[in-house]
């Protein structure tokens, strides 16, 4: 009984009798569009866009000698080196100067794209449309998503996840075809050097490749391993760069110190935070802090329900492969943000899980899939009005979400909703209060 359902899940070659899954793109597209609209009327705030875009001299001489700097190793700006990112900056300054709109709406632009990526990525491995649909639904409109879309300043998630992707699609073609199979070699191994130049998150992409191997049952021999030498290459190489950019930046002195077995607590912690959020995915805000001794409670018991969960799925799910697929898939691409090692002054960031999610949107759709598309008509249209209530809900949620980023006040209101004891919030608003010479409410949140 658990081979056969084990064999439900496995890779099938797609079949072309089904529906196109390019039809419901002419949906979905326009949908995710309006649903992140907000963000075209949202000013720039204080989290990073002034350091980014507004206020950066960097951003202000469009020329080859600007270019080069960007890509100079030694450029770090806020703690990264991302010259793709930086050179899209460059280029809209060029035409928008400090005008928010571009930006905002290139973000969503990307989103778009990448979008129609998951949903060819997802028909690629699976053949199956229901659950391509419903995997890049959830990608399209799950409020964790809104973060990244609708900042200005995050540009790096969206860009380097297009990359990404791209480099995925085209390893896949490389392993399961028999001709021009190095061209689609070459096209990937450059994306994921673009992939990398957009966000140093990208040295992950390697792993994948692993797991993609899995999935079409791959050997993983000498020959697999060899072929991935020039991608490892380039992760440790940027990897090292991303570590001495962070160390060169403001927010490692920013951060709390904590002992190297606090930060694994806090790793497994982050995994139930990331979970729970991937369920409920309301009570959202732009900064959630360290916590203070009281709450360290919490942490222990969320580190704890952590490794139960995380036992509990090798253990029950070891020989599901669509399971232990996008639970690998997940794991390989948030443990670099975990706080294993500092990212940030955060404990958690909504940002971090754009592209580890693909992972668990994955073994959601394969598990929903056999609802929409066996049993009675009846009960696939209840299955339907269902899953389409719910992509509806998280649709309205995001709208919501998006419009919290407007402006600077109700960005840092929304945070101090969230989390009431945390300070960067107070500090922040108090700020742009100063700016705003509305100085006594501003001087009461800066002594808070």
């Amino acid at each position: 009984m658990k081979k056969k359902t084990v064999q439900k899940f496995q890779h099938r070659k797609p079949d072309n009798s089904l529906k196109n899954p390019w039809l419901f793109a002419g949906v979905l597209l326009p949908i995710t569009f309006i649903v992140f609209s907000p963000a075209l009327f949202n000013e720039f705030v204080n989290w990073d866009d002034y350091n980014y875009i507004r206020d950066n001299p960097l951003l202000q001489d469009f020329s080859l000698n600007t270019i080069r700097h960007l890509f100079n190793f030694g450029t770090f700006v806020m703690g990264n080196y991302h010259p793709f990112t930086m050179l899209s900056y460059l280029a809209e300054y060029h035409f928008a100067g400090s005008s928010p709109f571009l930006y905002h709406f290139d973000n969503i632009i990307l989103h778009l794209f990448n979008v129609a990526l998951i949903s060819v990525l997802i028909w690629k491995l699976t053949g199956k449309y229901y659950a391509t649909l419903i995997a890049a639904a959830l990608f399209a409109l799950h409020p964790m998503r809104v973060e990244s879309v609708v900042w200005a300043a995050e540009r790096k998630d969206v860009l380097y996840a297009f990359f990404y992707l791209v480099s995925i699609i085209a390893y896949t073609y490389y392993i399961r075809s028999s001709e021009k199979r190095y061209v689609y070699y070459t096209v990937s191994l450059l994306v994921f050097l673009f992939s990398l130049l957009s966000k140093g998150q990208a040295v992950v992409l390697p792993l994948t490749f692993f797991l993609v191997d899995y999935w079409y049952g791959k050997k993983i021999d000498f020959k697999s391993v060899a072929s991935k030498i020039p991608f490892l290459a380039l992760s440790v190489f940027f990897g090292i760069l991303a570590i001495n950019a962070q160390s060169s930046s403001l927010t490692s002195q920013r951060l709390i110190s904590y002992t190297f077995g606090e930060r694994i607590v806090f790793a497994a912690y982050n995994l139930v935070a990331y979970l729970y959020k991937l369920i409920y995915p309301y009570d959202l805000a732009c900064y959630y802090g360290y916590p203070d001794e009281s709450g360290m409670k919490l942490i222990y018991a969320g580190a704890l329900l952590a490794v139960g969960i995380m036992a509990f799925v090798f253990l029950r799910f070891r020989k599901n492969k669509a399971v232990m697929f996008g639970t690998l898939f997940f794991l390989a691409t948030i443990f670099i943000v975990i706080q294993l090692l500092p990212v940030g002054n955060a404990i958690i960031a909504d940002r971090y899980t754009y592209i580890p999610y693909i992972g668990l949107f994955f073994i959601i759709a394969l598990l929903l899939d056999p609802l929409l598309s066996t049993g009675s008509l009846k009960r696939r249209r209840i299955a339907g009005a269902l899953i389409g209530l719910q992509l509806l809900v998280f649709a309205v949620a995001s709208f919501s979400q998006a419009k919290t980023w407007k402006n600077n006040e109700t960005l840092w209101l929304r945070a101090i909703d969230n989390e009431p004891e945390q300070g960067m919030p107070y500090n922040n608003l108090g700020i742009y209060l100063m700016e705003q010479k509305k100085y006594d409410t501003a001087i009461l949140l800066l002594n808070r």
